[in-house]
């Protein structure tokens, strides 16, 4: 098996080494596109070298990516408006969880099987003590079957650890958001694909 390092930005800069095989993009346009060698996932376009030279995608140019069996796709922000690529963090047979990286901290939307928006976005806190409470009161009613999802979540709200940053011009400590790390495209139960949801959506105009 080939390896693959994809080098993964949607966080404060991380870095993972990893075996991977089978990654691609598809374009706006429909084009499907091999991602082979070294991989670079901004919170703006997704790179990666191609005969020495390297290729920039945008994230607004994108329709779906797929790397190191994360999945995206590209996904309306508000009634079907301001569409952003995002991650599948997790589903059941009722809702999807997603999540995109912006401005300094992750969002996190739900979504139907019709892929329309069921919660509005909202901003993860980057306060450690305020994290579980924002999962629980927003998040944890809809996925109640997501108990291995958020055991994880907890995991890494108890993980969590403090860097130093800057802000208007000053230093101050705040909390790393660890929160979603590794709940990748989690099924939770019930009898619904996810794959078949991305097969449906790449083949429909609503998805172009």
């Amino acid at each position: 098996m080939k390896k693959l390092l994809a080098v993964l930005l949607l966080a404060m800069a991380s870095f993972l080494n990893v075996k991977g095989q089978g990654d691609y993009l598809i374009t706006t346009e429909g084009v499907k596109v091999p991602i082979e060698g070294n991989a670079l996932l901004s919170t703006a376009h997704v790179s990666f070298l191609v005969n020495g030279k390297r290729e920039y995608y945008k994230h607004t140019d994108l329709k779906f990516l797929t790397i190191n069996k994360r999945l995206f796709l590209s996904l309306p922000l508000k009634e079907g408006k301001m569409m952003r690529l995002q991650e599948i963090v997790c589903y059941n047979d009722n809702a999807i969880l997603t999540s995109f990286y912006q401005n300094g901290g992750y969002n996190l939307l739900v979504f139907d099987w019709d892929l329309k928006t069921a919660v509005p976005h909202r901003l993860v806190s980057n306060k450690k003590s305020k994290q579980k409470e924002f999962l629980d009161e927003n998040y944890k009613p809809l996925f109640k079957d997501c108990s291995k999802a958020f055991d994880i979540f907890y995991q890494n709200i108890a993980n969590t650890e403090t860097e130093t940053v800057m802000q208007d011009g000053h230093k101050c400590k705040v909390d790393k958001v660890k929160m979603l790390d590794n709940v990748y495209a989690l099924k939770c139960g019930g009898t619904k694909d996810i794959n078949t949801l991305i097969k449906t959506y790449l083949a429909s105009s609503s998805g172009k």
